[in-house]
């Protein structure tokens, strides 16, 4: 890698440390731009895309299907420390949340506010998760597990929460064009609490889940992380 591209990526990730929410990739705290509702520059993707993790692995969910992008992700993470015994942080996965499955890029406010468990049921894709009611089923661990790099059975292995999965590198995009679709779905099913499309979308943009990073469109992102050598699985089938 040439000088000027090493001090390019070096700006761009403390352009996004300090511009939003942390998340953690290989050991480093880095943070979103789309904290308060802005869109990631490609810059900024860039810097998270090429963090140094000897593997790179993306996941696409468009519906929700009840979590199941997390428990991949979890998965994945166990096969290569545990499985392949290469040891904890050796995998970045990534996850592109599109799709009506963009509802589980938002925080627990949103869910609770907007109705977003029936919005999706009414989308054909049932949140069967519990708690859905009060908040993101998926965005909480159960306890506050230690780390345990030593046994995959320990539960912080086994957990697929969107917390725990931050802990152990993964990274989360939320597609913009979806969060707008959703806030159209939600107005359309009078879940919206008076407020229009406009105002809507811009509300759940700024109440991502912490760490989430917002794109412009879920397809492009699914694209360039292949690009950075990314191999994709679709967590939808």
């Amino acid at each position: 890698m040439s000088t000027t591209r090493r001090n390019f990526l070096s700006a761009a990730a403390a352009t996004i440390v300090a511009a939003g929410a942390p998340c953690a990739l290989h050991g480093v705290a880095f943070a979103a731009e789309g904290g308060d509702g802005t869109v990631l520059s490609y810059d900024a993707f860039l810097a998270t895309a090429r963090a140094p993790f000897k593997h790179k692995q993306l996941f696409t969910a468009p519906r929700a299907n009840n979590g199941a992008i997390f428990a991949y992700i979890r998965n994945s993470l166990n096969g290569y420390q545990f499985g392949w015994g290469e040891g904890p942080g050796t995998l970045h996965p990534a996850g592109v949340l599109n799709g009506i499955g963009v509802a589980q890029g938002l925080g627990d406010a949103m869910w609770a506010r907007y109705g977003l468990a029936e919005v999706l049921a009414r989308g054909g894709d049932p949140v069967k998760a519990p708690g859905a009611g009060a908040g993101n089923p998926w965005l909480h661990a159960a306890a506050a597990y230690p780390r345990n790099d030593a046994d995959q059975s320990a539960p912080f292995n086994q957990d697929a929460s969107i917390e725990t999965l931050q802990r152990r590198g993964a990274t989360f995009y939320v597609c913009n064009n979806a969060v707008r679709g959703l806030a159209m779905r939600t107005v359309e099913a009078g879940l919206a609490n008076g407020r229009d499309v406009d105002a809507l979308h811009a509300e759940l943009r700024r109440n991502l889940i912490p760490g989430g990073l917002l794109v412009p469109a879920g397809v492009t992102t699914i694209d360039a992380p292949q690009q950075e050598h990314f191999t994709l699985y679709d967590a939808s089938v």
